[in-house]
């Protein structure tokens, strides 16, 4: 069976099924996130609840539709991220540059 992410069925020599499972639940971590945004997979619809992303660098992030109520994502660089339908609920923005995200039909 080839290694693929659940989100978009990409292929990715880095990334099994069970990597991505993690990264859409709660043994996901920061460095994960931001290590499977810089390789640009999708985690749109990922469940990041209380995620301390704090800091890091996740321009361009394909995160439509994701649960991201109450991360912690003070001074994230957030530029040209899709957050269309994200669920930002009670997440902590403070500093974050949002320059340039898409973030129609959020939830803020």
């Amino acid at each position: 069976m080839s290694r693929s992410d659940c989100w978009t069925g990409k292929t990715d020599p880095d990334l099994t099924q069970e990597d991505a499972a993690i990264l859409s639940g709660p043994g996901a971590d920061a460095a994960d996130i931001e290590e499977a945004v810089g390789q640009g997979v999708d985690l749109s619809g990922a469940d990041l609840q209380w995620l301390w992303l704090m800091g890091r660098d996740l321009r361009g992030a394909l995160l439509a539709g994701a649960d991201l109520r109450a991360a912690f994502m003070t001074g994230a660089d957030l530029r040209g991220a899709d957050l269309t339908g994200a669920d930002l609920r009670g997440a902590d923005l403070t500093g974050a540059d949002l320059d340039g995200a898409a973030l129609d039909g959020a939830l803020l």
